[in-house]
């Protein structure tokens, strides 16, 4: 795989983790020069790194987060999963870096899509952080409590609204196209869940 200007992993010098330490500049010249040197690696000794390193504050953690995700839907068996937490993680410490509502839940809806792919894949794990589909529908509940009612009356009425409420609206329906997906794996919610999915051909 490879991005434009960017080398493809199999011409990445591979070295060990233990090998990149923050501001060696044996191994990196540049930010850039990191993300390619931990991309040579399996997805779970990067998970291992990033938790055991002093990250540089100019990490790209997109590129991280793209990469991941990329690699996750390539449906490699034996590395898929692997590359789909990173990717998931990383988007998650991403959406606490936004600086706006929206920049953050455009990051979670990014982790949800990549979720329910795997679900639909390797089916439900109860309290997995990847694979709990429940746990997914409960966070989503948990974001909008109190705002069914409004965004009702808002979808009504959603072309005399400013901008920024239709887009808010518009995550809402990116969110419920990514749990519909999984509505045959949580009927325990699907009563409180069922007027969302209703709502969300009316949203914008």
């Amino acid at each position: 795989m490879s991005f434009p200007g960017q080398p493809s992993h199999s011409d990445h010098f591979q070295p060990s983790l233990e090998s990149l330490e923050v501001g060696n500049e044996a191994h990196m010249d540049k930010p850039s020069d990191l993300l390619n040197q931990l991309l040579a690696q399996p997805p779970t000794e990067i998970e291992a790194w990033l938790r055991q390193s002093d990250v540089p504050a100019d990490f790209n953690w997109l590129g991280l987060a793209e990469v991941a995700g990329f690699e996750a839907m390539r449906g490699e068996p034996a590395t898929d999963l692997a590359w789909a937490r990173l990717a998931v993680s990383t988007r998650l410490r991403l959406a606490d870096m936004m600086s706006t509502d929206a920049q953050r839940r455009q990051q979670i809806i990014s982790a949800m899509r990549l979720r329910t792919e795997m679900i639909g894949r390797y089916g439900v794990v109860a309290g997995d952080g990847l694979l709990d589909a429940a746990e997914i529908v409960r966070c989503f509940l948990d974001r909008h409590v109190g705002d069914y009612d409004d965004a009702v009356t808002d979808a009504a009425r959603w072309r005399d609204l400013p901008t920024s409420r239709i887009l808010e609206l518009r995550l809402i329906k990116h969110e419920l196209g990514a749990i519909r997906r999984l509505i045959d794996f949580v009927p325990a919610t699907s009563t409180e869940l069922q007027p969302w999915l209703e709502l969300s051909s009316r949203l914008p």
